[in-house]
């Protein structure tokens, strides 16, 4: 057809050619002006006749070409729509598939179109609010590319991809450190022959164990394990929530033994040396919460804890107070002053431990200072503080505020934190990056969140509190440190506080203490003064026992609704009081102790972990004694939030499961 265009245009061209000779030869035989005005007109009619004639044919010929090129166009389109291996769905306003490509129905099946989405995948319909997503539909993974605006789904097979980071993944390497918790306490009443034969059995399950789930276990020295374990294999032993404490239990309780063990876990590090390190960062974790559980690091800042179901056994061993003891002297003598805070809000067990430590860096000559915001304190600390301005106390002199200890800070300035462990707790933030020398003593569960890299670091959880700890410095303090009886006073009533009078996590060193304070002259009838309360505390008691729910499982939770002026000792000691009841396994208060935060303080005899309650909450503690802080609820979402959580914690109890907390 193209040929037969220009065929015509070249015999037209051709004419016009020899039209125009003939008009050139007219001009020179007949020069007149009438004759050549007339035949430059026929001229510029013939080049505009064929101009036209080459313009009309070459768009024909243009056009023509377009329509066949749109052709094949179409043709292709349709075949890689249908063949291209991208799945296509178009649905309707009604989410009805209206049509699909043949990629589609050969990967999803070919009854598609008229069905809805919903039906064709719930997690496909589910997620149409995103632009890019991905799912397993088929035996298939798709990344989905949905364009809202063309009602268009994109589904993109990544199954092989997916396979391969998997299977890369399920490769990676775990490093674990397992350690037997309290072997001496645990083998010391055996006898020599059972000793071998529990130590055997102990270790023969531990080998089992990694057989089973295909781990690397070496010791490296008594009692202490390194294990190498696969990412897969670590998955499964979390949804097993690490039954190997159980085992272990088992094997201890045949021996009329306490054994337990500690495990720390990382993985996802960024290279060898940081996975090490933050598996023993994991391990030193579980047993600085009291052992018998595992934690796991995974990455940066994900850190979770499995177990923990044991209460804490008294270590007999008082080693690690002499070490501690000689290395505080040391630390000590290298400073020229000391800076001693606790928590915010500071309790009689917090301000006795600055107490004790006062009198420690006072025996080494060196000025020690106690951080205190006296308008943010404990309402039993005030009576506290009134008993030290009545008796003319010479430490009063040295409280300061903490803008005060800011600007005392220098180069050699010695910070000892006691009775927290948790930066964000203490009275004043700054001091921990402003000194260059830290310490850190305290009788409470190590959380997600602690005092990173201090000097040294004193935690004994299973110690009643932290004068309890402080008192046994001072006995093995390498100078021999003289107690005032006011301070030794003021000491006893931390300890006295903090057991509620020897009721709770009190043991033989915790009586060794109270009677190395009594004889240093701790008054314990003026101890009892300052801890009386009021008419009205006692009247609020009253009203909130009126508010006692006793749950099926002897459970005692008191929601203090209506109720203002309520503070957090005013929940702990209601719940110390609801333990007095007959049959009560544990107590749960909840209260408002500010405008928008809401306190639970619980409690128990040792047959409920409260500490795992409160950690399942965001708080935690001890075995028998924690609490935690809810914001952004009322009180009945907070009492609705901790019965489902102890329903959680009762049923992993009878399934006999180790306790989470993530």
């Amino acid at each position: 057809m193209e040929n037969k265009y220009k065929k015509r245009l070249s015999f037209v061209i051709m004419f016009y050619i020899l039209v125009f000779a003939y008009i050139i030869l007219t001009i020179v035989m007949n020069p007149r002006t009438e004759i050549i005005s007339l035949c430059i007109l026929l001229v510029i009619m013939m080049v505009t006749q064929v101009l036209f004639l080459y313009r009309y044919y070459t768009h024909d010929s243009k056009t023509k070409s377009i329509d066949e090129l749109g052709y094949q166009i179409r043709k292709i389109g349709s075949s890689t729509f249908n063949n291209f291996p991208v799945a296509i769905i178009v649905y309707n306003e009604k989410f009805i598939v209206e049509w699909v490509n043949f990629f589609t129905r050969k990967v999803l099946g070919t009854k598609i179109i008229g069905k809805h989405l919903g039906d064709l995948d719930t997690t496909l319909y589910e997620k149409l609010s995103l632009e890019n997503y991905v799912i397993e539909m088929s035996g298939k993974i798709f990344e989905v590319v949905h364009v809202p605006s063309y009602r268009t789904l994109y589904l993109i097979d990544i199954t092989e991809r997916e396979s391969k980071i998997r299977n890369y993944e399920s490769k990676q390497l775990a490093v674990g450190y397992l350690v037997l918790d309290n072997m001496d306490e645990a083998i010391r009443d055996l006898t020599e022959q059972k000793r071998y034969l529990f130590m055997g059995r102990v270790n023969s399950m531990l080998i089992k164990y990694a057989s089973e789930q295909n781990i690397f276990i070496k010791t490296y020295s008594e009692g202490r394990y390194l294990l190498l374990i696969e990412s897969n294999v670590l998955h499964k032993m979390i949804a097993n929530k690490f039954d190997i404490l159980q085992r272990i239990k088992k094997i201890s309780e045949q021996f009329d033994s306490n054994l337990t063990i500690s495990i720390g876990i990382s993985f996802n590090q960024n290279n060898l040396v940081t996975l090490n390190d933050k598996a023993l960062e994991a391990l030193e974790l579980t047993q600085s919460r009291g052992g018998d559980q595992v934690a796991v690091i995974i990455g940066e800042k994900d850190i979770r804890f499995y177990g923990g179901k044991s209460n804490i056994i008294e270590k007999r061993n008082r080693v690690r107070s002499r070490v501690v003891a000689q290395d505080l002297s040391e630390l000590v003598d290298k400073v020229d002053q000391v800076i001693v805070m606790g928590h915010k809000i500071p309790d009689v067990d917090s301000f006795g431990a600055c107490v004790g430590i006062y009198n420690i860096i006072k025996k080494s000559e060196k000025e020690c200072f106690v951080v205190i915001d006296t308008k943010e304190i404990d309402k039993t600390l005030g009576k506290v503080l009134t008993y030290l301005h009545e008796n003319d106390s010479p430490i009063l002199n040295k409280i300061i505020t903490p803008q005060i200890a800011l600007d005392l800070v220098t180069s050699r300035t010695l910070l000892i934190v006691v009775d927290t462990q948790n930066p964000s707790l203490v009275i004043e933030p700054k001091l921990l990056n402003k000194v260059k020398s830290l310490a850190v003593i305290d009788h409470h569960r190590r959380g997600t969140k602690f005092i990173e890299s201090p000097d040294i670091i004193y935690t004994e959880i299973y110690a009643s509190s932290t004068v309890e700890l402080i008192s046994e410095l001072i006995e093995y303090y390498p100078s021999k440190v003289q107690i005032s009886d006011l301070d030794a006073t003021v000491m006893l009533a931390g300890i006295i506080v903090d057991t509620n009078n020897f009721t709770y996590r009190t043991g033989s060193r915790t009586f060794e203490a109270a009677s190395y304070l009594r004889k240093q002259g701790a008054d314990t009838l003026s101890v009892q003064t300052m801890l009386r309360e009021s008419y009205e505390e006692h009247m609020l008691r009253a009203e909130l026992f009126e508010k006692v729910e006793i749950t099926k499982e002897n459970m005692a939770i008191v929601v203090a609704d209506n109720i203002n002026n309520l503070t957090k000792v005013k929940l702990a000691q209601t719940a110390d009081w609801l333990l007095m009841i007959e049959n009560v396994k544990a107590s749960f208060v909840i209260g408002k102790v500010d405008a928008n935060l809401i306190g639970i303080s619980s409690r128990s005899f040792g047959e409920v972990n409260c500490q795992v309650i409160m950690e399942k909450l965001g708080g935690g503690g001890h075995f028998n004694n924690a609490a935690t802080q809810l914001t952004d609820m009322t009180l009945q979402d907070a009492y609705y939030l901790l019965t489902e959580k102890i329903d959680e914690y009762l049923e992993e109890e009878e399934n006999n499961e180790s306790n989470i907390v993530e």
